[in-house]
């Protein structure tokens, strides 16, 4: 099996030429986008430079860290291609194992096949997706020895391949950073905020996919500057992504199929039923803060209960 299979064992495997992303297509992200061209450029310039000529050495690895459909992954790749670098996207679940060990040897076997193909000095990205997968905190209760375990096996392993001066580079993205071992955090180098687009964003936005149906002869487009102005405010898509944006769009249009047209009330309905990723967020942090009090409350319950049995053991004694 060759080292690209086993990377598509784990993930996607992309060519720069099989990108569809491109960097102009994206709006917004404008400082995430000069750190990556940056990052990228780095990539290359750096395979090419002879040793020892920096004062002191350069960890090609960087942490992105925001709510999802921000455009962690979409940008990486649209740089990916910009900048002609094959990425590998490993989804961190896919390395779980339910077998003992399985977990560890996944993470060893896909890290060694990245690590091979860049040692043919052909540069390479590995973009870890949703790393907490795999990376949480180690002094967590909740969590068990295998993933302790994998978080020693992943950074004893990307320690190594860093170190060893091949081109490969490594991207982790995360919705959930507050989960990262501490560890992890440190490895890499450079931390990059993906924050929810404001109300400017969010207008170019709206307008980048009204004028995608603006070309089409098959829609009348019945929308005003006002209620652009309207469904880009706070108070209708604050805390959208521009994945929202794209769902909401995707409701108009079906909407939309049987009189051809899109017009104020189609597409703030269709927003509307949409909804932003942070309201999910929101009341998934309030579910989850219930479920880990009331998981606190049974182990606290269980170890008096435990107590109390012990103590009437000891009088029988």
């Amino acid at each position: 099996m060759s080292v690209i299979d086993i990377m598509k064992n784990f993930g996607e495997f992309y060519e720069p030429s099989d990108i569809e992303e491109t960097i102009e297509e994206i709006i917004g992200s404008e400082e995430q986008k000069s750190f990556l061209h940056d990052f990228f450029q780095a990539i290359n310039v750096i395979n090419t430079m002879p040793e020892g000529e920096l004062p002191f050495s350069i960890t090609l690895s960087a942490l992105l860290v925001g709510p999802p459909g921000t455009g962690k992954t979409t940008l990486c790749k649209a740089f990916a291609k910009h900048y002609k670098v094959p990425i590998f996207l490993v989804y961190a679940d896919s390395l779980i194992g339910s077998i003992l060990g399985k977990t560890l040897n996944n993470i060893r076997d896909v890290l060694n096949a990245a690590h091979t193909y860049a040692k043919n000095k052909t540069p390479v990205v590995v973009f870890f997706d949703e790393l907490d997968a795999i990376a949480s905190e180690r002094s967590s209760v909740y969590e068990v020895g295998e993933i302790k375990r994998a978080v020693v096996t992943l950074l004893q392993r990307m320690d190594s391949i860093l170190n060893s001066k091949d081109p490969i580079a490594f991207l982790g993205a995360t919705n959930h950073q507050h989960l990262l071992d501490s560890a992890v955090w440190r490895r890499f180098c450079y931390h990059i905020s993906f924050p929810f687009p404001d109300v400017k964003i969010r207008k170019q936005i709206i307008n980048n996919f009204l004028e995608q149906l603006k070309s089409s002869s098959n829609f009348t487009i019945q929308v005003s500057e006002a209620q652009i102005d309207s469904v880009a405010s706070e108070e209708v898509t604050g805390g959208f992504t521009g994945a929202d944006i794209k769902r909401g769009f995707q409701i108009a249009l079906l909407r939309a199929l049987k009189d051809r047209i899109l017009d104020n009330d189609k597409l703030s309905l269709s927003l509307q039923s949409a909804g932003g990723t942070k309201t999910h967020i929101d009341n998934e942090k309030r579910m989850s803060g219930r479920e880990q009090f009331d998981s606190g409350q049974n182990i606290q319950n269980n170890k008096t209960i435990k107590g109390k049995s012990n103590l009437k053991a000891k009088k029988v004694l």
